[in-house]
C-alpha cells in the first residue's frame, strides 16, 4: 500500500507515520552535523553542512 492509499484509509495514522519518518531523518541530519563538526575539524565542516542544509531547504523544494 502506498502512502496515498494509507492516507485515504486512515489519515491520522498516515500523518503520524510521516511525521515520525521526518523526525528520524532530522535526528540523523543533526547527528551527521555533530559528527562532522566535532570529529573533522570544526568550522569548515560545519559551514559545509549549513550550506548543504540551506541548499536543500531552498533549491530542492
Amino acid at each position: 500500500m502506498n502512502w496515498v492509499e494509507h492516507y485515504e484509509k486512515d489519515p491520522k495514522a498516515a500523518m503520524a507515520g510521516l511525521l515520525n519518518m521526518m523526525f528520524e531523518i532530522f535526528k540523523c541530519f543533526v547527528f551527521q552535523i555533530n559528527e562532522a563538526s566535532f570529529n573533522h575539524g570544526g568550522r569548515e565542516a560545519l559551514r559545509s553542512c549549513i550550506k548543504a542544509l540551506n541548499f536543500c531547504a531552498t533549491e530542492i523544494w
